[in-house]
């Protein structure tokens, strides 16, 4: 047996609002398998299928949302229902971002009275499907914000989040467990998500993911030739000697030792590269990862391209979530390959900070979070060693439990959170600039209030102030931070959280840069300063 809830609030006024949008789901996905045997029973509207032998519930409670538990609690005595694997409430949840969405099998209320209620009732073993609306500016308005209208964006999320509800649920009847069920759709919208990378969570195999995002091409490698600033004139100025030759009116020349890689699809040229570099195509390159990670110890997440595939890459989280506090750190491999002789085949090993997505740095020696293969003649060789990718990944996890639980418990004021951004965006001679003033602490202050008169004597840009301030701003008021506020911990995650949520980066420089470019050197010098605060 299944009894699948949605949270919400009866009456018209509240139909369409963000608190109701479990009752939401629910609606629509009656509506779409045309069940419409609602019946009032258990203070809730009730509907009873059957689905494979077997007996499926849904239910919205007609209490109001504190009193969710009453509604819910009758039906499980009632039909003796296990909640632990049987009982899945879908509701509403202001701690994360709108549209993500998270599944857990226990856990506190987290300030949700419909979810206190269902503990009061059932106890606190069940399964919780959050689905995330965000938060208002102020606490004071977190009432109108719950009760309050969807926008227009986030009735085009909506749209998107409905087939993968509908997806879960079919799920949830299949007998998928609920550690299946985390792994598949725990997905938080990472940040290189959007825009490049589509979701493979779906895919067994390496063929399947080459399949469902299109990479199904190879590359070759051929000579280069130059286009000479000069035409074939009277005199037949070819040189053959040099590899000339003519074409169209113009003399072309052969480049020794430079040649182009190419997709043989379509014929695109992808890169230069010296005549040493080796191709390794797609299909190899992820046949390699997948055997690697394992079937059952890793699962399939994003997959993508840049541009028109000068890079391809896909994603593989690990099920070796950590906690650092409160805080769950997933932890993910991303295995990329170039094309175009910009970069080596290379595994990074990653961890995201769950509430919020951030993108973390791993390791204060930036360089021990990969594994790189060059692309030479014994590249596909060194492809064998595979096999330590688990065990070095697994290494790597308990180093970063040590070293974020250890920025957890480390202390630290305003004034050293704001010294600590300055720091990490100032060059030396704005340093100085500021020691030199008469009181440091205080134009510090200053800046971080968009004085002029204070940005004008450090010779800052606007875009630095902007990026310095938004910094200080995440700290207080981006999601998840008011739980790791004053903490080490949350002065770093205001840096990474800036990066991954907020910088105006495109899908593609974004993920290229947090995780192999100056964004990436820029977390993991926070990471150092802050370290030294810990020891």
């Amino acid at each position: 047996m299944k009894l699948i809830v949605g949270l919400g609030n009866p009456g018209e006024q509240y139909k369409l609002t963000r608190h109701n949008i479990g009752f939401i789901f629910i609606d629509e996905y009656l509506k779409k398998n045309n069940i419409s045997d609602i019946r009032e029973k258990f203070k809730s509207l009730f509907v009873q299928t059957n689905y494979n032998r077997d007996k499926v519930f849904y239910q919205k409670p007609t209490t109001f949302m504190n009193l969710s538990g009453e509604a819910i609690g009758e039906a499980v005595r009632f039909f003796k229902i296990d909640p632990k694997t049987e009982l899945f409430v879908i509701y509403d949840d202001m701690d994360m971002q709108f549209g993500k969405l998270k599944i857990k099998q226990n856990g506190s209320a987290g300030g949700h009275n419909g979810i206190k209620s269902i503990i009061s009732h059932v106890g606190n073993e069940f399964v919780r499907i959050k689905f995330g609306i965000g938060k208002p500016k102020t606490k004071e308005e977190t009432l109108g914000f719950v009760l309050g209208k969807f926008s227009p964006e986030e009735k085009e999320v909506l749209k998107d989040s409905r087939e993968k509800i509908f997806n879960l649920i079919d799920d949830i009847k299949d007998d998928m467990t609920v550690q299946k069920l985390m792994n598949k759709y725990n997905t938080k919208g990472l940040p290189w998500s959007s825009g490049i990378g589509k979701s493979v969570t779906d895919c067994v195999t390496a063929q399947d993911v080459i399949g469902k995002v299109n990479l199904d091409w190879n590359v070759e490698k051929c000579e280069l030739v130059a286009k000479m600033p000069f035409g074939v004139n009277r005199n037949n100025n070819i040189d053959e000697t040099n590899g000339d030759f003519s074409y169209k009116g113009h003399v072309y020349r052969e480049c020794p030792k430079a040649f182009c890689t190419y997709r043989t699809d379509v014929n695109l040229p992808l890169g230069i590269v010296k005549g040493k570099y080796e191709v390794v195509q797609n299909i190899d390159a992820f046949k390699f990862f997948n055997d690697a990670i394992g079937e059952d110890k890793a699962i399939w997440q994003t997959a993508g391209l840049f541009g028109v595939g000068q890079k391809v890459f896909v994603t593989a989280k690990l099920p070796n979530t950590i906690k650092v506090g409160t805080d769950e750190i997933d932890n993910y491999l991303v295995f990329s390959n170039s094309h175009d002789g910009s970069s080596s085949v290379t595994i990074l090993f990653t961890p995201i900070r769950v509430i919020c997505t951030n993108a973390l740095n791993s390791a204060l020696n930036y360089s021990n979070s990969f594994i790189r293969l060059r692309h030479t003649q014994s590249v596909k060789g060194c492809l064998e060693i595979g096999s330590e990718i688990l065990k070095v990944s697994a290494d790597h996890a308990d180093y970063v439990f040590q070293l974020y639980n250890a920025l957890s418990v480390t202390k630290m004021n305003d004034e050293e959170v704001m010294q600590f951004i300055a720091n990490l965006n100032f060059t030396d001679k704005e340093k100085e600039l500021l020691n030199c003033y008469s009181d440091p602490k205080s134009a510090l202050k200053k800046l971080y209030n968009r004085d002029y008169s204070t940005i004008e004597y450090l010779e800052l840009s606007t875009r630095k102030v902007n990026n310095i301030v938004s910094m200080y701003e995440y700290y207080h008021e981006g999601i998840g931070q008011q739980e790791i506020a004053g903490t080490a911990w949350g002065a770093y995650n205001a840096i990474t959280g800036f990066y991954s949520n907020v910088a105006n980066m495109s899908g593609e420089k974004r993920m290229d840069s947090l995780l192999y470019g100056n964004t990436a050197r820029v977390c993991n010098k926070a990471l150092n300063e802050v370290y030294k605060l810990a020891i």
